[in-house]
């Protein structure tokens, strides 16, 4: 009889699935107006694949699959430059930054374990809310979102973004919603491109502090990757999924971040 065991617990297999779930997130996400980042940069821990190429694999999947969403938002007027310069001014700059700090494995698995904690909490609890997030706490708190907030929570969450590998939408979808000014068409397309500039600009960063051979490496070991989230991205900007919400989404999302956060913490 053949045992099978080897092969089902293999890296190489492992990888493989990691596959499949990329195109099955992009093509969820895509289909719900975000990249999914944080959920590839989750499912990139669980594989042997070196902790300094991981971000830059994220990154590329989330300019991927998110550059379709911006387009998407444009041809259908839902975009404006005036919403999403705010929050971009300084997150530009600021994901660069933190894309080029270098940091040990230890330290970024434990930022990115708190990061991905924070995030998953964050999704879960927008999936499970059926109106607003924190609506009875949010009655009793001002509403900040001036010019100047909206320019320090853009380089905040830029830095932090590009410093772990990710967009940066997970963490200003949720604080957009909480503040209630914004309509969800508006807050889908300001994450949108800020998702999309962050990425760009982290991705640039992460690429600067790598030697030849690993940049080469990494888009290597990225490529397939890449490929799959291209091809998820494109159907899912397609195509409309009846059968599972954007709340539902939300909160498998938010569950899985959530036990890869922990992992990371704990290991």
């Amino acid at each position: 009889m053949v045992n099978l065991s080897g092969f089902f617990v293999s890296m190489d297999n492992l990888i493989f699935v990691s596959y499949v779930l990329f195109f099955l997130v992009a093509l969820l996400y895509s289909s719900a107006g975000f990249g999914g980042g944080s959920l590839y940069i989750a499912l990139l821990t669980f594989t042997s694949i070196h902790y300094q190429w991981i971000p830059v694999i994220a990154l590329s999947c989330n300019v991927v699959v998110v550059l379709g969403n911006c387009i998407h938002h444009i041809r259908n007027q839902s975009f404006s430059l005036l919403d999403v310069f705010p929050f971009i001014i300084f997150s530009i700059p600021a994901a660069y930054l933190g894309g080029q700090m270098l940091l040990n494995r230890d330290v970024l698995y434990f930022i990115l374990g708190l990061a991905l904690l924070c995030a998953g909490s964050m999704l879960v609890l927008q999936g499970l809310k059926k109106g607003r997030l924190f609506t009875i706490a949010n009655k009793k708190l001002p509403k900040p979102l001036d010019l100047g907030f909206n320019i320090g929570l853009g380089g905040g969450i830029g830095c932090l973004s590009g410093m772990v590998g990710i967009g940066g939408g997970i963490f200003l979808s949720p604080i957009l919603h909480f503040f209630g000014r914004l309509s969800t068409r508006q807050i889908t397309a300001i994450s949108s491109f800020y998702i999309l500039v962050n990425s760009l600009s982290g991705l640039l960063g992460q690429i600067g502090k790598l030697n030849e051979i690993a940049i080469n490496m990494s888009f290597i070991q990225g490529s397939p990757f890449i490929l799959a989230v291209f091809f998820g991205g494109f159907i899912g900007n397609k195509v409309s999924f009846q059968w599972l919400t954007t709340k539902q989404i939300k909160f498998l999302t938010g569950l899985v971040i959530f036990i890869a956060g922990t992992r990371l913490l704990l290991t």
